[in-house]
């Protein structure tokens, strides 16, 4: 009877192990946060042949590309600023190599003489 009393203690101790283990392991993966951003850039955008914007492209002066992501305030910001100078305000992710900039506010920028 004792040797069966030892067997269920440890496996309840061995349970208890992996259940912990498992828990902070969860906690140990890093989260794929966005970072807030501020860009200012050339925006360009595609259309189809019936002239919706299929996708946005923010171009910074140093050669940075963000993809605009076209939620509501992304297919505004194209809509309303193809071809334009803007400044955005966003928060960024990376997915394969490529920044991706979903859009929480922007306006466009005066260029100075010569731009």
């Amino acid at each position: 009877m004792r040797m069966y009393i030892r067997v269920g203690v440890l496996l309840a101790a061995a349970a208890c192990l992996i259940l912990a283990s498992t828990a902070s392991g969860e906690a140990d993966k890093p989260k794929a946060a966005a970072d807030k951003i501020t860009a200012v850039g050339r925006l360009s955008t595609t259309e189809d042949d019936d002239w919706n914007i299929t996708s946005a492209k923010l171009t910074t002066d140093a050669g940075v590309v963000y993809n605009i992501t076209l939620d509501e305030k992304g297919k505004a910001l194209a809509n309303e600023m193809s071809g334009a100078k803007v400044e955005v305000v966003g928060t960024v992710r990376e997915i394969s190599r490529a920044k991706w900039l979903t859009v929480i506010s922007y306006k466009e920028v005066q260029e100075a003489e010569g731009d």
